[in-house]
């Protein structure tokens, strides 16, 4: 299956492929389309232009269309993100709870409001929860321009969450951990504040904060800010034309770090970059406060990227300005090393720069159920199927007939079903006058339990009366004793120097120890003679005495043998 990743900024159309292989995903492709910087042009005619001739020539280049799935982002700035700590983790309890939990929090009226959630984190009593909600105008504006474009979406994901999919491990579940966390809206994070980093997407006209507390994505925020602030700054300072405003920013462009000794025009530059930044900054103060109380998390590291970060000493004149570390975003490394993710593609900073948000969505496509995409493709924006009518206008006729035979077997079922039934109640019936004929059997003892209990019992008694008989025709110990002393050379009467004495003699089933003494030359071989004719072949073997007097005179001896207990037929 392949992913494409729709990213439509406003200065660029920023397309990636993926592809799953195996237990990986492969990033194939990045292409970036830009737009006219003409602000008198339509960008909205340019956009539908440049989608469909796009997907135009990928389709033709594709062996199978279905196998494509196309995923649009909704712009950061028109969505609303909020972590929420819920008593339970059930995804589908959170999203039928997100409308009343997000109303009061939320700028969108909630009847004209689309919801979506991902568990970032489960508890042994809980789970915490990132919510987003989005009205329908901007999922409708990203439905009409992909289908003015020529295909259709699959998936309208947030563009901020996407983008975390260059960072997070996003084929896992969430992790899981057995402790109990304080529940209920007035839980504070704050006593519970953790190291952060978080991404500062900086595009044309807004820049996407994306926060991860210990990797994990627990805020995303728009600022009102971006390249086209700069291009005004450069603009009104040096009295050039927007267009031309445009090309010095992405070529020329720089701050200062140390304002020492620099030439007018130098002063001129980093003033006008670094006065227009200051609403930038003032929100990044702002939202780094109020994250360490909403969602504990101390941003201590920012990593950059988008066309407004590349200038010149951007993240060292921003560390110096909010006391926070930025440097540039460089996650083509990081996906590589995560074993779950190839680049085949050809690889450049300005491809890792751009398409970082188009990677992101086209990732989003290959989350799986433990995890899964972000989707405001919800209630009035369920996709419609054309595939499905126009299967159904080709073979309409043939699946009625269908319907009709399995229509015909489902009532066939039944009646077969029925008449099991019926033999099962009159083979019941049967069983129990049976069961008190000839078992005896009354009452609740009169069922299939009864009756299977009764022959289970009977079986048993069976087979211990079987047992015991075989058991009476074993030779006893006694017995063998009798064999033993009728074998063994005693000369009656006794003379001195001449007899036997049996100090132990144990018999446990067929295995036979015997020790004593013997009073006179050649005896002990002709104890063991004996002892071969009573025990089977072969396993009349010589032990060490262990129970014998001491003191007592004579030859020791000790034998382990097998004998057969049970007499052949």
């Amino acid at each position: 299956m392949k992913c494409l990743g729709v990213d439509i900024g406003s200065s660029s159309i920023k397309i990636a492929e993926a592809e799953s292989s195996r237990r990986s995903v492969v990033v194939t492709n990045v292409w970036e389309m830009p737009l006219s910087t003409d602000p008198g042009r339509d960008q909205t005619v340019e956009i539908i232009e440049k989608l469909r001739s796009f997907s135009s020539q990928y389709l033709a280049s594709v062996s199978r269309q279905s196998d494509v799935r196309w995923i649009i982002g909704v712009p950061q700035k028109s969505i609303s993100s909020r972590l929420r700590r819920f008593p339970f983790s059930d995804r589908a309890k959170i999203l039928k709870s997100l409308p009343f939990e997000l109303e009061e929090d939320i700028p969108f009226d909630p009847s004209e409001t689309i919801f979506d959630a991902r568990v970032v984190e489960v508890f042994g009593n809980g789970s915490d929860v990132l919510a987003v909600a989005s009205p329908h105008g901007p999922i409708e504006k990203a439905l009409q321009q992909a289908k003015d474009g020529g295909f259709e979406a699959h998936i309208v994901a947030a563009e901020g969450l996407a983008l975390s999919n260059v960072l997070d491990r996003w084929w896992e579940a969430p992790p899981a951990s057995p402790k109990q966390v304080a529940l209920g809206e007035d839980a504070s994070r704050a006593q519970d504040v953790q190291a952060a980093q978080a991404i500062l997407q900086i595009g044309h006209t807004q820049a996407n904060l994306i926060v991860f507390r210990e990797g994990i994505v627990v805020a995303t925020r728009s600022i009102p800010w971006g390249g086209h602030d700069v291009v005004l700054a450069i603009e009104t300072t040096f009295k050039i034309p927007y267009i031309e405003a445009i090309k010095v920013l992405q070529t020329k462009s720089f701050v200062l770090l140390n304002t020492d000794g620099v030439s007018r025009d130098q002063m001129a530059m980093h003033k006008a970059i670094a006065e227009s930044a200051t609403p930038l900054l003032r929100e990044l103060k702002t939202t780094i406060l109020d994250l360490r109380t909403s969602a504990g998390a101390d941003i201590q590291s920012l990593r950059l990227t988008g066309g407004a970060s590349q200038i010149q000493n951007f993240g060292a004149w921003l560390t110096q300005a909010i006391e926070v570390s930025a440097n540039s975003l460089n996650y083509f490394s990081a996906l590589q090393s995560s074993g779950r993710v190839q680049l085949r593609l050809q690889q450049s900073p300005e491809i890792e720069n751009s398409g970082a948000t188009a990677i992101g969505l086209a990732l989003e496509g290959h989350r799986k159920t433990r995890n899964p995409a972000i989707n405001l493709l919800k209630g009035p924006f369920i996709q419609r199927n054309e595939n499905l009518k126009l299967l159904w206008d080709t073979w309409g006729t043939t699946m009625q007939v269908a319907l009709a035979i399995f229509l015909v077997f489902s009532v066939y079922s039944v009646m077969r079903e029925n008449s099991s039934l019926s033999l099962v109640d009159e083979s019941d019936a049967l069983l129990t006058k049976a069961a008190q004929q000839v078992a005896g059997l009354r009452g609740s003892s009169a069922t299939p339990d009864g009756i299977q209990r009764y022959i289970t019992t009977e079986t048993r008694a069976i087979k211990n009366r079987e047992t015991l008989a075989q058991l009476d025709e074993y030779a006893s110990a006694m017995d063998f004793v009798v064999r033993m002393a009728e074998k063994f050379p005693v000369q009656l009467p006794p003379r001195e120097g001449r007899g036997l004495e049996v100090d132990h003699i144990a018999l446990d089933n067929d295995d036979l120890i015997i020790e004593g003494r013997v009073l006179g030359p050649d005896l002990a071989a002709a104890v063991e003679k004996e002892l071969q004719s009573i025990a089977r072949k072969g396993t009349v073997k010589k032990g060490t005495p262990s129970h014998l007097r001491a003191g007592a005179p004579g030859q020791p001896f000790a034998f382990n043998m097998k004998i057969d207990r049970k007499p052949e037929n």
